[in-house]
């Protein structure tokens, strides 16, 4: 991905997951019409995961480039086979997980949070935050 592509929107049906290789990859939450970012993915993190094993059938957040990335994608079909092959418990761990962390995004965004920790000291601008809205 270049930057400022969009790697997945908030709504959208949650059809794969993403390793980060090289780059970096903002997470962004809509709450009363203002985006709030969650979290900034670096090399080796993991974005949408949490969407894609959730028992919701949407990304409960936006991704986008905010440097060229280079990613892996994991297709929810190929994470929901390896899964079904092993035992059922460990489904419902990551279901859980992922609930718990849509809680957790829900409540930054509805606080706007602005967490320097989460965000990798990466600074977010009212200019960012217009074009990205522009983008979402």
């Amino acid at each position: 991905f270049q930057k400022d592509d969009v790697l997945f929107k908030e709504g959208d049906l949650p059809d794969s997951f993403f390793i980060v290789m090289s780059g970096k990859v903002i997470t962004l939450k809509w709450f009363d019409g203002r985006l709030t970012p969650i979290f900034t993915a670096m090399k080796e993190d993991i974005v949408g995961e949490d969407c894609v094993f959730s028992d919701k059938d949407q990304y409960f957040y936006s991704a986008v480039a905010i440097e060229d990335c280079e990613v892996i994608r994991i297709q929810k079909s190929d994470a929901f086979k390896y899964l079904n092959s092993q035992s059922g418990w460990i489904r419902k761990i990551l279901q859980n997980i992922s609930d718990k962390i849509e809680h957790t995004s829900e409540v930054i965004a509805e606080h706007r949070i602005l967490d320097s920790k989460l965000l990798s000291n990466t600074e977010f601008t009212d200019e960012q935050e217009a074009s990205y809205k522009s983008k979402l």
